[in-house]
């Protein structure tokens, strides 16, 4: 619910969808298939709530369609369409993360190749999960650290390609990591790679990240 006190010279109410995380409308599922190893499916949709349409207009599953196995012993193995390492899976509050650059929108650390004058140009908000398809994802846990591998293929133009990868440990209520992206998502920019350091300290009656 939005109050705006002032659009045109008056105020204005309204029921508004939130444009960086949307309502959901999705799936999960897990079938055990014995021996410590289990099958899993995710999709999941953005749905703007006050017109009842798709966040993306060009994908259904705008936010994750994939399918995997988990195993006790290897890991999480997941392919199809899914967001970077650094949005969910390194598991740290999202606060401000200690060390920020690449891929967050803005001009801060990007230039225009070589010959083109004018300020670099801005670039599409990847820190907080863009989304790569035709996409493979290891996740793995062991004792307190977990690590993460991720690689793309791209479409068959060559563009959408990615690599990441992501180290977390966490002991008590402490927990530090650290994610690592690389891509070509756009063409429109000369520097594509991100790198997050997150913390995070729950003394039980409060969370500092």
């Amino acid at each position: 619910l939005t109050y705006l006190d002032n659009s045109g010279g008056r105020s204005r109410t309204s029921v508004d969808s939130s444009p960086s995380k949307p309502s959901r409308l999705g799936l999960r599922g897990v079938e055990d298939l014995g021996g410590g190893l289990a099958a899993i499916y995710n999709v999941e949709a953005g749905i703007l709530v006050d017109t009842g349409m798709q966040f993306d207009a060009t994908t259904l599953w705008s936010r994750e369609a994939s399918v995997g196995l988990v195993s006790r012993t290897w890991g999480t193995l997941k392919m199809g369409r899914m967001p970077d390492l650094s949005y969910t899976d390194l598991g740290v509050l999202d606060g401000t993360p200690m060390i920020e650059g690449g891929m967050q929108s803005g001009y801060t650390g990007f230039g225009r190749p070589a010959g083109q004058p004018g300020p670099p140009p801005p670039v599409d908000l990847h820190y907080g999960g863009a989304r790569y398809n035709n996409a493979i994802k290891w996740l793995g846990d062991l004792g307190h650290f977990r690590a993460g591998l991720m690689y793309a293929l791209g479409r068959e133009d060559g563009n959408d390609k990615m690599w990441g990868a992501m180290l977390r440990y966490a002991s008590g209520g402490f927990i530090v990591g650290a994610a690592y992206t690389r891509d070509n998502f756009t063409t429109a920019v000369f520097a594509r790679q991100a790198l997050l350091i997150k913390t995070q300290y729950n003394t039980g009656s409060f969370t500092y990240a």
